[in-house]
């Protein structure tokens, strides 16, 4: 990634349904993290993160998760919401 990057999350699944980031997406290890399809949970909150694309990455199950390299890098920004209160 350069610093510039920006990652998405709709090379992860196809789906309508949820699947795991897998290490090494976008060359950053994943642990905990998974993918929802917007129209996964209506009314749930998943939509309201979904700011580009059809899919939001979120701590799946509600217990922690990690985004890590071998190689530093920054975090400039991101944008969160909350699902299911």
């Amino acid at each position: 990634l350069t610093s510039t990057s920006s990652i998405g999350f709709g090379g992860v699944s196809t789906t309508t349904g949820s699947a795991r980031i897998p290490n090494g997406y976008r060359g950053l290890n994943w642990g905990n993290v998974k993918v929802v399809h917007r129209s996964r949970h209506p009314r749930s909150g998943y939509e309201y993160g979904t700011v580009s694309g059809d899919y939001v990455a979120c701590n799946y199950g509600g217990s922690p998760c990690s985004i890590s390299s071998t190689t530093p890098f920054s975090v400039a920004g991101f944008q969160a919401t909350a699902a299911w209160r």
